[in-house]
């Protein structure tokens, strides 16, 4: 769960300054090949709108498909996702958005059990079950010479819904999630004027809020020991 939605959340930022330079209909092919790559599962953008004038770019219609072992035809989609840029800052160390909207997203988990008796494997659309089980020794990363940052005055997410479906219950379990405003987050350091909390950290919030939306108990012992929360 976390690493789709940093992913899916990072890497719209990565292409959204190829918006500006390139006509629409092929950059709408270019990002959803590349983040095809990058995810590892086909997506889909169904068009892409700009307001120049007001630094304004609308990803409409985004999706992100599932695999085909399960049984949702997507892992995400959304209606529509609004950025209001400073364009001044997209060839910067450091991109600036004033402000960014999420419109209708829907998140669909699938858990599933192999039937293998003598040893029940567990796995997800979304391989994150699969990587709380693995012992990985930390990667030491070369140091580069410039970060490219952000920093998002304001992210605002308008009627989130997750879907979860496990083993005991074969229907859509669906969490519907207030509405969601975060402030100033990014990953931006402590030196910097645009101070903000890094955005895993306010994720964070996001997953324990929809932990904690769980009504049925079952389902929450369920994640609660499978996923170690």
């Amino acid at each position: 769960m976390k690493k789709t939605i940093l992913i899916i959340f990072a890497s719209v930022l990565f292409f959204v300054s190829l918006v500006i330079i390139f006509d629409h209909k092929i950059i709408s092919f270019y990002i959803s090949k590349n983040l095809s790559k990058v995810i590892g599962q086909k997506t889909a953008i169904d068009s892409i709108s700009t307001n120049y004038d007001e630094g304004l770019i609308i990803f409409n219609e985004f999706k992100i498909l599932n695999k085909n072992a399960f049984s949702s035809k997507y892992i995400f989609e959304a209606d529509q996702i609004l950025i209001n840029i400073n364009l001044k800052s997209i060839f910067s160390n450091l991109i600036i958005i004033n402000s960014m909207q999420i419109l209708n997203p829907k998140l669909f988990i699938e858990i599933k059990e192999s039937n293998d008796k003598e040893k029940k494997l567990i796995q997800d659309n979304i391989n994150i079950v699969e990587k709380i089980k693995e012992i990985k020794e930390k990667k030491i990363y070369p140091k580069k010479n410039k970060d490219k940052n952000f920093f998002i005055s304001k992210t605002d997410i308008k009627n989130f819904k997750v879907h979860i479906k496990y083993p005991y219950n074969l229907e859509n379990y669906v969490i519907k999630l207030s509405d969601i405003i975060l402030s100033n987050i990014g990953n931006t350091n402590k030196e910097s004027k645009y101070e903000s909390q890094h955005y895993k950290d306010a994720f964070k919030l996001i997953y324990r809020d929809i932990y904690l939306r769980i009504t049925d108990q079952r389902l929450r012992a369920y994640i609660k020991k499978h996923y170690k929360l």
